[in-house]
């Protein structure tokens, strides 16, 4: 479809629930809630930078991880976590309360006695699910503390259910107030 209407030189409105379809098809992405626009940008924006914890979670996949606002970043059970300059700029105080969004393929997985598996994590870990889908796979961990994570994973990666795992988040996480719906 998309190449089509490149060919023909169209501007269309493409109205979809599927949210890789309009990621994948669309040049700007406007993202709705009971009528209500939330957000409008191009795909890489809305799902790289999503203005509203609704936007994060309903685009794509995501973890929320409970977080402290600190001097360094947010403070989470994965340790610190960096955030981009203009996140940065907008942190609140320190000791405020917030939620990182962490999408799955930021999250490393590390075996546990392998080169680096404690050193560079922020957390141990038990792989308790897996989904293989050929190109890639979803592996579902449990941290000690007991919260959940989604990492996604090359297809190479055979880790199985009921391995230990060091975990790491691999670049800057976004936040949203710990108190937000929307």
């Amino acid at each position: 479809m998309r190449e089509i209407l490149e060919r023909v030189g169209v501007a269309a409105i493409f109205v979809t629930h599927d949210q890789e379809e309009a990621l994948s098809l669309a040049d700007r992405v406007a993202v709705m809630r009971a009528g209500a626009i939330h957000q409008v940008g191009t795909p890489a924006e809305i799902y790289e930078q999503p203005a509203t914890r609704f936007v994060a979670e309903f685009v794509g996949n995501a973890n929320f991880l409970p977080a402290t606002a600190s001097e360094d970043g947010l403070q989470t059970a994965l340790g610190s976590l960096s955030l981009s300059a203009a996140d940065r700029a907008r942190l609140p105080r320190s000791g405020a309360a917030l939620e990182a969004l962490v999408r799955p393929e930021l999250v490393k997985l590390l075996p546990a006695g392998g080169a680096g598996s404690t050193a560079a994590t922020g957390a141990m870990a038990t792989v308790i699910a897996r989904e293989y889908y050929g190109h890639d796979q979803i592996l579902r961990v449990r941290l000690d503390d007991g919260l959940e994570l989604e990492a996604r994973l090359g297809p190479t990666e055979r880790l199985r259910p009921g391995e230990r795992v060091g975990v790491r988040v691999t670049d800057a996480v976004r936040f949203f107030a710990a108190d937000a719906d929307s």
